[in-house]
């Protein structure tokens, strides 16, 4: 379980990456502890999207369909490939102690079957186009790899009875294709390692040029040789500031950057 502390830093990382990434206009009607921890909920299904797919928070952001019309999921992602398909159920917990009960798992399992039977005019218009249409290509495809993702804030231990349901289910739809359904739990550590992933500040990455160098094969694959100063004190000069200045950004992925080498 998730310690206070490390639940109050996922928390604010949420709303603070996920404002105005998520649908919330059907959320206006409640009040401001209500409507926060549906926001939150939604931006646990944005979080767990980004993790299992590695898209950025804007692609998280709109494939969340939590809401009135949803079928049990909160989120449908498929891959740049048209292969893969995670459907995720969400649970937010402020203290930490989230879990998935057996009516959850049994209203995910129902929208699965409504996906498998390509019937997205059930679900909310944020299962339009161009997600039904990705889902539906999806489907058709040989490669076809249906994930089942339980999200919560919590330890992430499921109850007997939500693990014979979701073995049930796979064991039944995968009897005659082969292994096309799967499932994944992530849980309150995963979350927090995610958020201090996003938090470390990106390699970088030099070439060096050495003379009189030698090659070693063991104990490991290694370069031995001289590089010159002038070229370590631009490593310096160059990356040093810019790992500074670094921070993560809830819009845009992350990018490398190639420097010229120095004149001599």
């Amino acid at each position: 379980m998730a310690s206070p502390l490390q639940v109050q830093q996922v928390r604010q990382a949420l709303l603070r990456d996920y404002a105005g990434l998520i649908y919330d206009d059907d959320l206006r009607g409640y009040d401001a502890r209500g409507r926060e921890q549906r926001f939150l909920s939604r931006a646990l299904t944005a979080a767990a999207v980004r993790m299992v797919t590695g898209c950025d928070y804007e692609t998280a952001g709109r494939a969340v369909i939590d809401g009135e019309r949803d079928q049990g999921i909160d989120g449908v992602a498929v891959s740049e490939s048209s292969q893969d398909v995670w459907l995720v159920q969400a649970k937010w917990s402020d203290d930490g102690k989230g879990k998935l009960d057996t009516n959850a798992v049994h209203k995910l399992i129902a929208g699965f079957r409504l996906i498998e039977q390509r019937n997205f005019d059930r679900f909310n218009d944020r299962l339009g186009d161009p997600i039904a249409a990705r889902v539906n290509a999806a489907l058709g495809d040989a490669r076809l790899k249906i994930t089942l993702v339980i999200a919560v804030m919590g330890p992430g231990v499921l109850s007997d009875e939500v693990t014979a349901a979701r073995d049930d289910v796979c064991n039944d739809f995968n009897g005659a294709l082969g292994p096309v359904l799967g499932y994944r739990v992530v849980h309150a550590a995963d979350f927090h390692k995610q958020l201090r992933d996003d938090l470390a500040p990106e390699p970088v990455n030099v070439t060096a040029r050495m003379t009189h160098w030698i090659k070693r094969d063991v104990p490991f694959e290694a370069w031995q040789g001289t590089v010159a100063a002038s070229d370590i004190a631009w490593w310096y000069a160059v990356y040093e500031s810019r790992r500074r200045r670094c921070s993560p950004s809830r819009r845009t992925s992350g990018t490398s950057t190639t420097a010229p080498w120095p004149r001599t």
